[in-house]
């Protein structure tokens, strides 16, 4: 079985699920994570979400749109749900990024 605690997903085994069921339904999230970290069980983070996404504007032969000094001028378009994007992605398909701090 998958938990979903926080936005993270647990698995949780079938033998595991049969002892605390009940009891998942009556903790707090922290309480579960805490409770699945005790017991040795291992966090796998086998999914993938859109962190964070930048568009621009560009003209018909791609020429980006550029303020004064000549910077890209870039937009965020956080009221659309862009998740889909990560469909069909799998953990091969991603490089990490090292340099940057989140």
């Amino acid at each position: 079985m998958r938990l979903n605690i926080s936005g993270t997903e647990y698995e949780l085994s079938d033998n595991h699920f049969d002892k605390f069921n009940k009891k998942f339904n009556h903790i707090s999230d922290e309480q579960i994570e805490y409770e699945f970290k005790t017991f040795g069980w291992e966090v796998e983070y086998n999914n993938i979400a859109v962190w964070d996404l930048t568009f621009y504007r560009c003209d018909d032969d791609g020429n980006e749109l550029k303020d004064k000094s000549g910077k890209v001028i870039t937009y965020n378009a956080e009221a659309v749900d862009c998740s889909y994007l990560a469909e069909g992605l799998d953990i091969d398909d991603l490089e990490e990024i090292e340099d940057e701090n989140i």
